[in-house]
């Protein structure tokens, strides 16, 4: 590998990574701690709260709320932000997980066939949940192929940039954090 090619790994994530950290506003919670829960229940969200954690981050699945293309049902996340929010938790919700009807690739992991969808349906959640999602996260861990089935090139032109894009165009306070890789350099992650 030529000496630009290693430059070219090393600086990309950095630079990620330092974008992400950039301007992070004042901790709104009590505790600058928090929890991954996924999709939790009160049971969960209950014992966050009394672990005295501030956050809750939650897989925000696109497939999810839109199964069919047009077809939206929002009702999941209108409860678990309600419920986050009930107990005073600040919630870093975190995109991903394409719907089959959206990629040629695999349900959940595949590569949006037209990044204008995605864009559109982050464009759509960040006014939904403004001043109750505190931070929105692009894609779970793109860096490991069972959760991203796509190039570093297509994550970030088209999940990270685009994705953020939409979201600000919802939501032009909106704080957008990424990405969330499992570690840089660690297994199965590049």
């Amino acid at each position: 590998m030529s000496f630009s090619g290693v430059r070219h790994r090393v600086v990309v994530p950095l630079v990620l990574v330092a974008v992400s950290l950039i301007a992070l506003p004042a901790p709104l919670a009590a505790s600058t701690y928090g929890a991954n829960v996924h999709i939790p229940d009160g049971v969960l969200l209950d014992a966050v709260q009394h672990g005295n954690l501030g956050w809750v981050r939650i897989d925000f699945l696109w497939s999810l709320v839109e199964p069919a293309r047009g077809s939206y049902d929002w009702s999941t996340y209108d409860r678990v932000v309600a419920d986050a929010q009930a107990r005073r938790l600040e919630v870093l919700a975190t995109i991903g997980s394409t719907p089959a009807w959206a990629t040629d690739g695999a349900a959940g992991t595949g590569v949006p066939r037209d990044m204008g969808e995605w864009s559109d349906f982050c464009r759509r959640a960040a006014p939904r949940y403004r001043g109750r999602v505190a931070a929105w996260g692009l894609w779970n861990e793109p860096n490991l192929p069972r959760f991203w089935q796509g190039s570093r090139w297509q994550y970030i032109d088209g999940i990270l940039i685009q994705g953020a894009a939409g979201i600000r165009l919802g939501d032009p306070r909106a704080l957008v954090c990424g990405p969330g890789p499992m570690a840089l350099g660690g297994p199965g992650g590049d």
